[in-house]
């Protein structure tokens, strides 16, 4: 099982923040009130709702019976039974969430026209990734940088490996990965999600052979069960020993 839905929560309805701080427990509760950021403070009660919603639709348990972690959830739960690990990505009003049997990472990132996207590359990919990027036009280099960066930010979340490291010594080239021989349980699906957003989703222990893509969805509201089908596409493989 590995399923994941997205959104920006910018279109919800205007009573979706008291509906899940109705749902908080007093740890999170806690959690909320201790953030000085307007916006954090939003997301997080976004990325709860959303998770809490997105659990009792595949799960026999109800949001408000369904718990989190107050910091950095990686699974949830109902009366003290695991039901599913999960992953949370924020970026600005989007949000997008992943849940699974395994272990499993999403990240979810949104170009920017005004970044110097090759200087932060250069600071912070590897060589091969660099040099890649720099023969690109000038119209992709977002979406390039982002395939790679989100990529890297979901296999991070879902190995717990750490993100830097993986930014300069993991190649990621035109749709290839050259992951090392202790990460080839893990598989990525990525792609693009409407105009100027890309998402990556990484699982732990999929099926063999892995599909070749996964559906979600899109919400235009929290409790939109339905909502428009997006489409990830399994990256290929190349094994560093």
């Amino acid at each position: 099982m590995l399923n994941f839905t997205c959104t920006s929560f910018s279109h919800w309805s205007n009573d979706w923040q008291s509906t899940s701080t109705s749902l908080l427990s007093k740890e999170e509760l806690s959690r909320l009130h201790q953030m000085l950021s307007t916006r954090r403070k939003t997301q997080f009660l976004a990325g709860r709702l959303l998770v809490r919603v997105f659990i009792a639709e595949h799960f026999a348990c109800e949001p408000e019976k369904v718990n989190l972690a107050a910091v950095a959830p990686t699974f949830a739960s109902c009366g003290g039974a695991h039901l599913a690990n999960i992953s949370i990505s924020h970026s600005a009003d989007y949000l997008a969430v992943a849940i699974g049997k395994d272990m499993l990472g999403i990240d979810y990132e949104l170009e920017y026209p005004s970044r110097d996207w090759l200087a932060i590359a250069q600071s912070c990919f590897h060589d091969e990734e660099v040099s890649w990027l720099q023969k690109q036009p000038k119209s992709v280099l977002a979406q390039e940088f982002l395939r790679i960066w989100t990529t890297k930010e979901a296999l991070s979340k879902c190995s717990g490996e750490d993100l830097g490291k993986l930014l300069t010594t993991i190649p990621i080239i035109n749709d290839v990965n050259s992951w090392p021989k202790r990460l080839a349980e893990f598989h990525c699906w990525r792609g693009a999600i409407g105009r100027g957003a890309y998402l990556a989703l990484v699982g732990n222990g999929a099926p063999t052979p892995p599909p070749f893509h996964l559906n979600g969805t899109y919400r235009t509201n929290f409790n939109d069960s339905r909502g428009s089908k997006v489409r990830l596409y399994r990256i290929a493989a190349s094994q560093l020993s």
